[in-house]
């Protein structure tokens, strides 16, 4: 199944020049953790997470007003809308991240997979699996015919 399927398909965006402010505000309005840094012509600059606010912001007393592209994390790690699950976690395991973008064959973010989405999807998955497993063992064995 591509990641495109899993993953959040609306991107929530902020421009690389907003403030770590208007950052914090995006994210607190619609329920995120992550926004994904744009360029003025929209290619992919960075990420933000709330993460990065909190150390890189907050605890070092950085005024508010500063700039995103400041904190954020300019080497996003981007996976293609047609890649697998078991790739996806390849690339965020080698690059240790928890977050990945989405790209669409011209390079534009088009979802975001975190880790934990990933973990929920497996865990449902491996809890089917189990109850299935558990269904097909809990049946009694079919007697032969004679």
């Amino acid at each position: 199944m591509p990641i495109q399927d899993l993953c959040f398909n609306e991107v929530v965006t902020a421009r690389k020049h907003d403030t770590i402010f208007s950052a914090a505000k995006r994210m607190s309005e619609e329920g995120v953790g992550a926004l994904v840094v744009l360029e003025d012509n929209d290619a992919i600059a960075g990420i933000i997470t709330d993460r990065d606010i909190v150390v890189s912001a907050v605890a070092k007393k950085v005024d508010n007003t500063t700039h995103i592209s400041e904190i954020m994390t300019r080497e996003v790690v981007k996976v293609a809308k047609g890649s697998g699950i078991a790739e996806v976690i390849e690339k965020m395991e080698s690059h240790e991240v928890r977050r990945a973008v989405v790209v669409n064959e011209q390079g534009r973010a088009c979802g975001l997979i975190s880790s934990d989405d990933l973990l929920q999807l497996l865990g449902d998955e491996l809890h089917s699996l189990g109850n299935l497993v558990s269904r097909q063992m809990s049946r009694k064995p079919r007697s032969k015919a004679a």
